[in-house]
């Protein structure tokens, strides 16, 4: 991926946050590459995006420091759902899966999200 960006050392955290777009608005990760750069980062800061339909798609590589939260010292796997508050069945099975997938490769991670409607 873009040089000049580290690897983690330690995965404790996993935080789960939205795009803060119009839930029938899929925006892809190119897009939100475009902005973060825009905004100073290193390309996309997030590990994983989650779309409208469901799928999956793969940011920063998921070994490397994505955006840092004040308290998490860069051991935090980074996932956006696209939208905002409101999210469809399709996009939360696709969130379980991949958390359940990340917790057996990097084992208990606590969960932080800025979504309270997750329920989390």
């Amino acid at each position: 991926m873009t040089s000049g960006l580290k690897n983690r050392k330690l995965t404790k955290f996993i935080f789960i946050d939205s795009t803060k777009t119009p839930t029938n608005l899929d925006i892809t990760k190119e897009q939100i590459d475009a902005q973060h750069r825009k905004s100073g980062l290193l390309g996309i800061g997030f590990h994983f995006i989650i779309t409208i339909d469901g799928d999956v798609k793969k940011g920063r590589h998921v070994d490397q420091i994505g955006f840092n939260l004040d308290d998490d010292k860069g051991e935090t796997i980074g996932i956006a759902l696209v939208g905002h508050k409101k999210f469809n069945e399709l996009q939360t099975k696709a969130l379980n899966k991949l958390v359940n997938d990340l917790i057996i490769k990097y084992g208990q991670l606590q969960i932080k999200s800025t979504i309270r409607e997750l329920g989390l």
